[in-house]
């Protein structure tokens, strides 16, 4: 993930990529750090599928549904897109805390 934060998205996939094949599969920071990359080198596809492989091992997870939203604007499905905007601020106002609690 070093490679990853500095900038080395190859070489951080190079070390990564491997992983996706062990018990690390089931770990869903590793799709997370996956899907950025992939998204920063311009691999949509590649980058779509590190973060529904996300949602598949963290259902609630904001931040891919987010990057989803983002992925499948620019790839121009629109239908997507609304999908997981809509899911995300689902979630986000099911955290909001309740607007008429008294203090």
């Amino acid at each position: 993930m070093n490679f990853l934060n500095s900038g080395r998205l190859e070489e951080g996939l190079q070390i990564l990529e491997p992983y996706t094949q062990t018990e690390y599969a089931k770990w869903w920071p590793l799709h997370f750090y996956l899907g950025c990359a992939y998204n920063e080198l311009g691999q949509l596809p590649e980058a779509i599928e590190g973060f529904l492989n996300v949602l598949k091992l963290s259902p609630s997870n904001l931040d891919a549904m987010e990057a989803l939203a983002d992925l499948y604007a620019r790839t121009g499905d629109a239908e997507k897109s609304e999908k997981y905007s809509n899911k995300a601020a689902l979630i986000k106002a099911q955290n909001a805390p309740p607007s008429d609690v008294l203090n």
